[in-house]
């Protein structure tokens, strides 16, 4: 079966929190913080595939969320970073946002990769904050929120026929709009200086043609001599 469109909602993983922590260790006094940051979340990637042409395996599932990070640890261990989720599309697809028609990318060779969604960055642990005035400190960061994405997936050729429509049917009302004689932007403009300036001409013209008469009637008559 063909399938021409889908339209997909996507969320990408959320950044691990960086954690709170201090060194305690037997003989090793006066540890210090320790406390690691988080790792970052998943992306949503879009990639290329020359072996597919149908876009029907995302029919099934219409709804992907990415892994988020690891939370960090003590001995300034960062957490790991969520793994991407891979969606194959067939090349010459096009990615355009549900609410916005906004354009997000298209695939054009086997292999290009477009994120739709980048995951959320770690927070930061607590011996991020050391300085030298504050050695002990208790502040942390959490992990940011990974983005949320609803985009619809279709081919090239399929976008292009509705760009050409579209194009058609805008032609069709100006070419309407233009008959019923009401001004439609710098078309309009053009067609009433080209009215004016050919009324100007007949306008010259004739004006000519009347002075033209006037030469020819004087001619034919007889003005009379002045009297010696």
């Amino acid at each position: 079966m063909f399938i021409d469109r889908v339209v997909v909602r996507v969320k990408a993983g959320d950044g691990g929190s960086g954690i709170v922590s201090f060194r305690r260790e037997k003989f090793v006094p006066m540890g210090g913080p320790d406390g690691g940051e988080g790792g970052r979340g998943g992306d949503i990637v879009i990639v290329g595939d020359s072996n597919l042409s149908t876009l029907l395996d995302y029919t099934y599932r219409d709804s992907w969320t990415a892994p988020p990070g690891d939370h960090g640890s003590g001995a300034n261990k960062s957490g790991r970073s969520g793994a991407d989720v891979v969606m194959p599309v067939p090349v010459g697809t096009v990615i355009k946002d549900v609410d916005t028609k906004e354009r997000l990318g298209e695939v054009l060779e086997d292999g290009e990769r477009i994120v739709v969604a980048r995951g959320g960055r770690g927070g930061k642990g607590n011996s991020y904050f050391v300085t030298s005035t504050h050695q002990s400190p208790r502040e942390y960061q959490p992990g940011e929120d990974g983005a949320a994405q609803e985009f619809a997936a279709q081919p090239l050729e399929i976008e292009r026929g509705e760009r050409d429509e579209d194009e058609r049917g805008r032609r069709i009302e100006r070419r309407a709009t233009v008959e019923r004689g009401e001004p439609y932007g710098e078309r309009a403009t053009h067609l009433r200086a080209v009215g004016e300036r050919r009324s100007g001409e007949r306008r010259s013209m004739g004006g000519e043609k009347s002075r033209t008469q006037q030469e020819r009637a004087a001619c034919g008559r007889i003005v009379p001599r002045e009297p010696t």
